[in-house]
């Protein structure tokens, strides 16, 4: 078992003898909301509304937290032998780490989660900007949004790029932001290399040396890696995020070039070669829609094999705007079996293949966040994050760009917020969100993709079309990743 230090408000240490000393008379309530699961001797749980990732205990401590389902005092248990014949250290020890992590309570949950105004505006410590630098692109994947932009301002201009460069900067030093992250976008932005070479050129080195930590990342379709690209890629805090829809067949469906109708895949396979030959190491951002679902294990085994990591996303804003609620829904329900089959090949192949997989930083699902509890959607929408297009206007989300209205100004931040027309803690949002305000996985999945939900529920707060996937998915992953720890822990140490 972890050992943690032990809270102040449970036990407090005689420096004299080195001993704890714990008030017995301290009454615990097991958290509702905690995810617990039997793995042989050990127990893994999981507080998804507290910070930190699930943690793995000795059975008998999943026993002990069971012991306060209903509440009890700590003296009351012991007296009880509840918990055998255990020392009172070990035992001290135990509930320590379980009222720290959020596992036992002073106070039963509430049935519902709050939203208030305060716990998602509260000021963000980071913010990311979604930098569309260019709408030109060398392929023409059936389901991307740019298809729905005008093509008369294909790039940036660079009066347009200083004035976002310098909004940036502003809004990061202003605000006391510790990290800023610009995801250079489009359209393919390998194709407008010099636009990120200024933006970086101007970025860096001003806010690191105001102290805001920098970080770059490429979003690109892996086809148009030149060397001058790498040699861009080489430099400090810049990353690359390649987008794949599975492997070979699953992946040339839909992602061919505009000119040969020809699939990309492999040259996708040779540019990631050509980057790993480099001292780089592309992240792997792969959308799974319903048809290549059956290809995720080959996608797994290239990704890991490759010593890569990867996002696993689930396609959104897919469905033709003209099809009406009732068969959106129904497309969905298809998606969400595919997927589900799909991510379960995908689990099963790394428990059987631990010694290969790092599950905590190989295997990220969606925008699901299991080490920090949100308080709203992932992506930070109205909050801390935005869609610059080339044109100057900003957006809340890249599937919405060719409806955006909302003309960037000196103060970044604040006009965030001012590209959406809802937020969560509006009235109408908790209404429509009330049943996902009672599920133990809000925290995890933010309630989903608010551009996903409008499109299918008319209102971008309500139950996303792929609850079902997500209650799925969350628990799945918590019992792979604790399965992973453990084979890989016994690995190291036989």
């Amino acid at each position: 078992m972890t050992q943690l230090a032990l809270p102040p408000d449970l036990t407090k240490q005689n420096p004299a003898e080195e001993t704890f000393i714990c008030d017995l008379s301290t009454k615990l309530f097991k958290s509702s909301r905690v995810f617990q699961h039997q793995l042989d001797d050990k127990c893994t749980i999981f507080s998804p509304d507290r910070p930190g990732l699930p943690i793995i205990v000795d059975d008998w401590v999943g026993e002990a937290l069971d012991s306060f389902t209903n509440g009890g005092r700590v003296g009351d248990l012991i007296s009880k032998r509840l918990f055998g014949d255990r020392a009172l250290d070990e035992i001290f020890s135990a509930i320590g780490l379980l009222e720290e992590r959020g596992f036992l309570r002073i106070q039963p949950d509430s049935e519902v989660y709050n939203q208030t105004r305060e716990a998602y505006l509260s000021p963000p410590s980071s913010f990311s900007v979604w930098l569309h630098i260019i709408n030109t692109c060398n392929l023409g994947c059936s389901y991307c949004f740019v298809e729905e932009m005008s093509k008369k301002r294909d790039l940036m201009t660079d009066d347009e790029l200083e004035k976002a460069v310098q909004r940036i900067e502003n809004a990061a030093t202003s605000n006391n932001v510790k990290e800023v992250t610009i995801k250079f976008a489009g359209g393919e932005p390998t194709l407008a290399l010099r636009s990120m070479e200024y933006a970086y050129d101007k970025l860096y080195s001003r806010l690191m040396d105001s102290g805001v930590n920098a970080q770059f990342a490429v979003l690109s379709n892996g086809t148009a890696i030149t060397s001058r690209v790498i040699e861009f890629l080489k430099r400090p805090n810049v990353g690359i995020g390649i987008s794949v829809d599975g492997v070979e067949q699953y992946h040339d469906v839909h992602r061919k070039y505009k000119k040969s109708g020809q699939g990309s895949w492999s040259t996708i396979v040779r540019n990631v070669a050509l980057l790993k030959q480099n001292g780089i190491r592309p992240y792997i951002m792969a959308t799974t829609t319903a048809e290549s679902a059956p290809g995720l294990p080959e996608l797994a085994e290239w990704v890991f094999s490759e010593g890569l990591a990867t996002r696993l996303n689930v396609v959104r804003g897919h469905e033709d705007k003209d099809v009406d609620s009732e068969e959106k829904k129904a497309g969905y329900r298809k998606l969400v079996d595919a997927c589900i089959a799909g991510f379960e090949e995908v689990f099963k192949y790394i428990e059987r293949n631990h010694q290969t997989v790092d599950v905590a930083r190989q295997l990220h699902v969606c925008e699901l966040s299991f080490d920090n509890p949100l308080s709203g959607p992932a992506c930070g929408i109205g909050r801390n994050h935005v869609v610059y297009d080339h044109r100057g206007f900003l957006t809340d989300c890249v599937m919405t760009m060719h409806a955006a209205r909302t003309k960037a100004t000196d103060n970044l931040l604040k006009d965030v917020q001012a590209t959406v027309q809802h937020m969560p803690f509006d009235p109408s949002s908790i209404e429509g969100q009330s049943e996902c305000l009672r599920c133990q996985w809000f925290t995890v999945c933010g309630g989903g993709c608010p551009t996903g939900n409008e499109r299918v529920n008319g209102h971008p707060y309500t139950k996303s079309p792929l609850c079902e996937f997500f209650k799925y998915v969350i628990p799945r992953y918590i019992v792979c990743l604790s399965r992973n720890v453990i084979a890989r822990e016994s690995m190291y140490h036989t």
